[in-house]
């Protein structure tokens, strides 16, 4: 009975969603609810999920005035956390190639906001920075140089948090966002494409690192264990198609995992560091609500992504390349860590931000039909 409920429910939704967006809102909230019909929770709840939409479902409808302002108190967080910042010395985190020639140039330090941990504060601080840069970038006169001091002081104490992700994932991101300005002509038309191709390249990187005896899966130690995690969590949710439609319950999969790394420490493997998320917020999402809340997620960023592309395509070259970038680092993040579903606070930063690119009033806000030059 429940499930002829939820096919009718999906039925009408579905015929009401070309005439008022909110409607995806409520095929999202369907999605995600469906895999707690039939198995309550642990740790992990649809709420984790929720608060994005909600996030989301507020951004989305700021006028391109209102996006430059929140973009300007956004940017100067990067100032206000330093002073929450803890600092821990004697680490050598920040040499994330091994190499020991640079050990004398990089400090034996790490830091964190507060409390929350090490790659979830390089998550929250990574996309100030990014926002900092495309105010620098696309502003003119001296306030430029503020939002530059912004997006430096965010960047730095990301990079100081000893996140691999966060010290990398920026420069990729501005400089595939640079690429795309650069290249506005040549993209006008082509946007779903390259928008589906970046989905696809995340995928096959994925599936590189974290299929057994792939290319990248026994490069360190570190990628060995994010292979057999990711290997279990596979493996367990795609046990049954109820698991691979409905998932396995809140963190269910996870304490499967945990006795699986005790198993194999008891019959001799060294798998200590073996850490019981998916390090992957999509096969966590996957293992945890199902295929369809995962699949609806990748579906978002590849249309958010097109959507900045067609912005910058048009001449909209502010919003266009900081809500490129922004799109970019939560994707690839996404991509090599759970964080994404951590805390609330990364949920509403995520679901928020993203919102910039799906606006439906910013192409009829008059200032955005003046391209700016540069």
């Amino acid at each position: 009975m429940t499930v002829v409920i939820v096919f009718w429910l999906t039925i009408k939704i579905l015929l009401h969603v070309s005439r008022d967006h909110a409607y995806w809102y409520l095929l999202a909230v369907l999605t995600i609810s469906l895999s707690k019909l039939f198995r309550a929770s642990t740790v992990s709840s649809p709420t984790d999920l929720l608060i994005i939409i909600l996030a989301f479902s507020v951004g989305v409808r700021r006028t391109y005035q209102q996006w430059i302002k929140t973009l300007w108190i956004v940017s100067s967080i990067g100032v206000i956390s330093i002073f929450t910042v803890n600092i821990f010395q004697g680490s050598d985190a920040l040499n994330f190639l091994s190499i020991q020639s640079l050990d004398w140039l990089l400090p034996n330090v790490r830091i964190m906001l507060g409390e929350i941990h090490f790659n979830l504060s390089g998550y929250l601080l990574g996309p100030i920075g990014l926002i900092g840069y495309g105010l620098c970038r696309h502003c003119k006169g001296q306030i430029r140089w503020m939002a530059f001091a912004f997006g430096m002081s965010a960047y730095v104490m990301a990079f100081l948090t000893g996140s691999r992700a966060s010290a990398f994932l920026p420069i990729v991101s501005i400089v595939s966002a640079e690429l795309a300005w650069k290249c506005r002509k040549f993209i006008q038309k082509k946007e779903i494409f390259i928008a589906l191709s970046c989905i696809g390249l995340g995928l096959v990187f994925c599936l590189m690192v974290y299929l057994p005896n792939g290319p990248l899966s026994n490069i360190s130690a570190n990628e060995y264990v994010r292979s057999k995690a990711a290997q279990c969590f596979f493996n367990e949710t795609t046990d049954s198609w109820a698991r691979f439609l409905r998932g396995g319950g809140g963190d269910l999969v996870s304490d499967f995992c945990e006795d699986q790394v005790d198993m194999m420490n008891r019959a001799g493997l060294s798998l200590d560091g073996l850490a019981t998320h998916a390090h992957n917020s999509y096969l966590q999402i996957f293992a945890d609500y199902g295929i369809f809340p995962a699949l609806f997620l990748l579906v978002v960023f590849a249309i958010s992504l097109r959507n900045s592309l067609i912005m910058i395509s048009s001449g909209k070259g502010l919003l266009g390349t900081i809500s490129l970038s922004l799109g970019l680092f939560f994707f690839l993040f996404g991509l090599i860590d759970s964080t994404l579903i951590y805390i609330s606070l990364s949920q509403v930063l995520t679901g928020y931000l993203l919102s910039m690119s799906w606006s439906n009033r910013l192409s009829a806000d008059s200032d955005l039909m003046r391209p700016t030059s540069y």
